[in-house]
């Protein structure tokens, strides 16, 4: 995954689990990791996500 295979498959990675269960953590090692081999990273909180996506989906309301 450090490699960017999972980029190169254009991949998305989501993680899951609960409130410290320690995977901001991983993201982040995960996400330092990817930029300094070249790759831009996005980190989103799943409120954050569904908010966006709620957001654009009325903006395509008729």
């Amino acid at each position: 995954m450090l490699k960017g295979d999972i980029v190169e498959k254009k991949k998305n990675i989501i993680f899951l689990g609960n409130s410290r269960s320690g995977i901001t953590h991983l993201t982040t090692g995960l996400n330092n990791e990817m930029l300094k081999n070249g790759y831009k990273v996005i980190f989103i909180t799943v409120a954050k996500l569904v908010d966006e996506l709620l957001m654009g989906n009325e903006g395509h309301k008729a």
